[in-house]
């Protein structure tokens, strides 16, 4: 018996050796085998309709060409037992772990955009030859950085190879839940892998964080009387959003392989990004490519140029590249040299923005809302309560004509009713940027979360916290939520410390978590025992600040007259 048993042990040592000898030849993270056999880190995620049908794929060309097919290894859905390795459908990408959190960076999702793809639809990315090393830090696409869009959040080097995505883990769990983050800029700068955006600490927090580069500028909103004459009923403009799109199709198609659950994606985006949410929300070509959105500072959803207004732009553009005269302006622009395209937005100094071209778009997310077609995707929504004093920090002080002449553009014969209003700020600088936070983002945030509440759950909330750090003393400004939202205030431009305060870091874990909660749930947690939707009987805003709590009116009840004045 005794030798019986000693057998036993010998062949139970020598099999649990041989396990072992085959992990490590699998290239398994040796960190995994200290994990217990459960995840760390539950999914949360709502049951799926099983009755539910996959999304359409999205079509992008018409071109006849057959499409590429990549053969890759059949697999379940899930991981493939290594968080540092993920199977795509044109390879293996390989990621680096820290602190539970698994980062791949710069992974291609699409083609990049060079020569006869500038300014086409994008194209599926080439399939590995090799596994793929996503370690390294991504490429801005080309832009000019020198706009105050990019004051906060430090952009990368550029390169025209810059349709890629960052993603970040939890290095276990599976059925997660997907957050998307589309970055602000004016539709003209910024990138996803700026460093203010590293995802980590929401990841830590049980979610999947996908960060997206897009094109900008003209390269990604460009429109040209020639652009539209040669579409031939293609979507035109909007490459950027197309871009997003692909990206959410790639996220369909892979996401499992990184612990995220593909019917459970939210998106979310700041200023123009939060726009792009909206322009999402609208496009038949996103539909069933996401479940929940997220708009910070994103405004009415109501920012669309109808064709000729975006040709208009797109014509003083092109009348400072030297292509206007050519014989195929066309053939020119795709390569005339980077540098001359951004020089030509300088000099020209339009903005751009999504276009209604009557295929990708038709009719602005609001429009959709207000005759109730723009679905019941549930919805977070909010601004900060400085958002003005960004865009007027710099600038000299207002007569009282040049402020009326402000307001007058924007609400006509009403102008006296709104400036009486404003009779208690101190300055008309102040009355100015108060103005704009009011006319852009938390008065028209406002005006689309009651247009889309007739058919979708949504919440609404206000920013109030005024860090004692935020860059350039300007209060709970533009882009605030954002530094304190992903907690990098290393990568912050002129936040003057390398890890947020006390009082900022209490404002981030709220956020964070309130993020999160919704990604997952479809409902704001965050500590708050009581975050009602908002309804037209009802308006409810949290007001979130190291103490929140619940309003029905916000900018000290301006908004019901400014909405009402429009």
């Amino acid at each position: 018996m005794r030798f019986l048993a000693f057998v036993v042990r010998v062949v139970f040592v020598t099999s649990v050796l041989a396990l072992v000898a085959s992990a490590c030849a699998a290239d398994v993270d040796p960190e995994l085998t200290l994990l217990p056999a459960e995840s760390t880190v539950p999914p949360t995620v709502p049951e799926v309709d099983e009755e539910q049908s996959d999304p359409e794929p999205i079509s992008t060309t018409t071109s006849t060409e057959p499409p590429v097919v990549t053969t890759v290894p059949e697999r379940e859905e899930g991981r493939t037992g290594n968080p540092r390795r993920a199977m795509t459908d044109v390879g293996d990408v390989l990621g680096t772990r820290s602190d539970g959190v698994v980062t791949f960076r710069s992974i291609p999702y699409a083609a990049a955009p060079e020569g006869s793809l500038r300014f086409a639809p994008p194209e599926p990315a080439a399939p590995f030859d090799d596994d793929f090393t996503a370690d390294r830090p991504g490429a801005a696409c080309p832009q000019n950085t020198d706009s105050e869009a990019v004051q906060f959040f430090p952009v990368p080097d550029a390169d025209a190879d810059c349709l890629r995505l960052d993603i970040f883990t939890p290095a276990t769990g599976d059925g997660l839940p997907v957050m998307v983050w589309f970055h602000g800029g004016g539709f003209a700068t910024g990138s996803a892998h700026s460093e203010a955006f590293d995802g980590s600490a929401l990841a830590a927090r049980g979610v999947v964080v996908v960060n997206v580069n897009y094109r900008v500028d003209a390269l990604g909103f460009l429109v040209t009387e020639e652009i539209v004459r040669e579409a031939n009923g293609d979507g035109f403009g909007n490459r950027g959003l197309q871009d997003q799109a692909a990206a959410l199709a790639w996220i369909q198609r892979n996401v499992g392989d990184f612990g995220g659950d593909a019917a459970n994606v939210t998106i979310f985006g700041q200023g123009s990004g939060a726009e792009m949410v909206c322009g999402h929300m609208a496009s038949p070509q996103s539909k069933g490519l996401f479940q929940k959105a997220i708009l910070q500072s994103g405004g009415a959803c109501d920012s669309i140029l109808s064709i000729e207004e975006a040709t208009d732009r797109g014509q003083q553009w092109l009348a400072e590249t030297g292509c206007a005269e050519a014989l195929s302006v066309a053939g020119c622009l795709q390569f005339l040299p980077t540098g001359d395209l951004l020089a030509a937005s300088a000099n020209s100094d339009i903005t751009f923005g999504l276009v209604a071209d009557g295929v990708i778009l038709d009719r602005s997310a609001l429009s959709l809302a207000a005759t109730g077609e723009l679905g019941d995707v549930p919805l977070l929504i909010g601004s900060t309560a400085d958002e003005g004093s960004f865009f007027t920090e710099g600038t000299s002080e207002l007569t009282d004509q040049e402020l009326r002449d402000l307001v007058l553009v924007e609400l006509g014969g009403n102008t006296d009713l709104l400036l009486s209003q404003y009779e208690g700020i101190e300055t008309n600088l102040e009355k100015r940027a108060a103005f704009i936070t009011d006319s852009q983002f938390a008065c028209a945030s406002d005006q689309f979360a009651s247009a889309a509440g007739d058919e979708a759950v949504v919440y609404t909330y206000q920013l109030t916290h005024r860090s004692s750090d935020t860059p350039l003393s300007l209060g709970a400004t533009h882009g605030s939520d954002v530094i304190l939202l992903f907690g990098n205030a290393d990568a912050v431009n002129d936040y003057p410390a390398d890890q947020l305060n006390p009082d900022d870091a209490l404002v981030s874990e709220f956020l964070q978590t309130a993020w999160t909660s919704f990604a997952s749930e479809g409902v704001p947690g965050g500590g708050t025992a009581d975050w009602p939707p908002y309804l037209d009987s009802s308006p409810a805003h949290l007001l979130i600040g190291l103490e929140t709590s619940i309003s029905a009116a916000i900018q000290d009840g301006r908004c019901e007259i400014f909405n009402a004045a429009q």
